[in-house]
């Protein structure tokens, strides 16, 4: 029989995994826009969105929506 703390812990759990289940669905979907609109990313860069915050993630986001070349984005 489980306790309301494994009750809790399990809730918290489940809101965890569903917290990073979102974080990885919005990473794919920028990625997927980006090679839709760019063509191919390299590895490199591929790596270096996947490191991004989720503020910076959903700021890329919006800059390729904003953007008309990817050096619009990915400027140094």
């Amino acid at each position: 029989m489980a306790t309301s703390k494994d009750s809790g812990s399990e809730e918290a759990f489940a809101a965890l995994m569903n917290v990073k289940l979102q974080d990885t669905r919005d990473r794919l979907l920028i990625l997927r826009q980006l090679k839709q609109r760019f063509s191919e990313l390299n590895d490199e860069l591929q790596t270096q969105i996947q490191a991004l915050s989720l503020e910076q993630l959903y700021a890329l986001g919006e800059a390729l929506l904003d953007s008309s070349a990817s050096t619009d984005i990915f400027a140094p």
